[in-house]
């Protein structure tokens, strides 16, 4: 290791044996920008519902319900970044295919892993399809049909508890 040796940049290459920069430098960005949002999004949210003052704040609910899509377009522009700053050196032939492979991904190795990963999504996505069914079985809670702190509301009736409303109000009974 030296302190004083120099680094070989983009600039000692001849121009045209260059590879796109400007895709994997807009790319690798958006990746970054992506993370740093969803981050945000879930930091001031854990802060807020540690406050329990996470259901005023109606722009940040709607924020978080919109940046659905962060995580595909991080995944899609990482992989773009990787890609694309890979591949140029070996088109260019800079590079030889067999320096540019992963050397210890042997073809089982690789199997394998794709199987792991099917596994675990087919779980999430079981766990989450039975989640999901779960909740709608049980229906709404309390906490989901309080009126927003501040608001009054539109049915005064539609707040009141069971153990309040008279027994021959009560429906089915």
């Amino acid at each position: 290791m030296s302190l004083t040796s120099r680094e070989v940049g983009l600039s000692d290459f001849p121009p045209q044996d260059r590879p796109p920069v400007l895709a994997t430098f807009v790319s690798f960005r958006v990746m970054v920008g992506c993370g740093l949002i969803m981050l945000a999004l879930a930091w001031l949210g854990s802060w807020l519902s540690v406050k329990h003052r996470l259901e005023r704040h109606r722009v940040l609910l709607c924020a978080i319900f919109l940046s659905f899509p962060l995580p595909f377009i991080a995944i899609l522009t990482g992989w773009y970044t990787a890609e694309i700053g890979r591949q140029p050196w070996v088109i260019y032939e800079l590079l030889r295919t067999a320096d540019a492979m992963t050397p210890f991904l042997t073809a089982p190795a690789a199997l394998t892993s794709l199987i792991l990963f099917g596994a675990v999504y087919v779980f999430i996505f079981s766990f989450g399809t039975f989640y999901i069914y779960r909740l709608l079985r049980t229906g709404p809670s309390r906490l989901a049909v309080q009126a927003p702190y501040g608001a009054a509301p539109n049915r005064p009736m539609s707040l009141a508890e069971r153990a309040l409303v008279p027994r021959h109000l009560k429906a089915g009974e």
